[in-house]
């Protein structure tokens, strides 16, 4: 299958292997210390319960064509597979965002964590930026993550009010069909971004990230017919 993007790196990769590109195949690579270069990058972070970082590590791309027109309905669908790392502890780390605003308003953050229980990990930020917002879902493994193999991935999402996101991998369901406010409001459009988004290891207790690494192919983004939606 031909994937059928534009796209342009999200600022700057860090390294010169942070990001390999041939033909249907998109590679990407975190490792310790690979702090992004967008401006909110190098900004410290103390959550609760002493969560800090010190930096974010990013190795991502923005879709450019075709991006997602606002009061739409989609399918976004590609293959990923990890070759090694998302096993950082409590470091989630993004395989997909969908953006609209410049800041922390993001309509929707995919994560993976291989090392979490098996019922946890995939985890959804939805539409974060303030409690009256945010809505977090679990996902379960029901696929076998463990390993390096392809697997498909369709994310079905609505920009309406309320926005609807559903997650089906290799035709199973991991996030049924959710609700969530629409904060996607600053361009007509939504982005989506693709590759590896991360917290910094915490430095003062002495830890390291593992190197990440991960491909997408056959990438597609369709618009839906809503007649045939669920």
């Amino acid at each position: 299958m031909a994937t059928n993007i534009s796209y342009r790196m999200v600022c700057a990769a860090p390294n010169s292997d942070s990001f390999v590109s041939k033909e249907n195949l998109y590679r990407f690579k975190l490792t310790d210390g690979d702090i992004g270069r967008c401006p909110t990058d190098t900004k410290p972070y103390v959550g609760d319960s002493g969560y800090y970082k010190a930096y974010s590590e990013r190795s991502e791309i923005a879709i450019t064509q075709p991006n997602l027109r606002k009061s739409r309905n989609y399918v976004i669908s590609f293959k990923h597979r990890i070759l090694s790392g998302y096993d950082n502890g409590d470091r989630n780390e993004t395989f997909l965002q969908i953006k609209n605003c410049l800041d922390s308003r993001v309509p929707v953050m995919a994560f993976l964590r291989r090392d979490a229980l098996k019922s946890k990990r995939f985890a959804f930020s939805l539409a974060p930026g303030g409690d009256d917002t945010h809505v977090r879902r679990y996902g379960a493994d029901k696929v076998g993550l463990v390993g390096n193999d392809w697997h498909s991935y369709e994310f079905i999402y609505s920009n309406k009010q309320p926005s609807t996101l559903q997650v089906i991998v290799d035709g199973v369901e991991i996030l049924p069909k959710t609700e969530f406010a629409n904060i996607g409001f600053c361009e007509s459009y939504d982005t989506i971004r693709i590759g590896n988004y991360r917290s910094g290891a915490d430095k003062k207790l002495g830890r390291v990230n593992s190197t990440s690494i991960s491909e997408y192919k056959d990438i597609e983004v369709k618009e839906l017919n809503t007649s045939i939606l669920p």
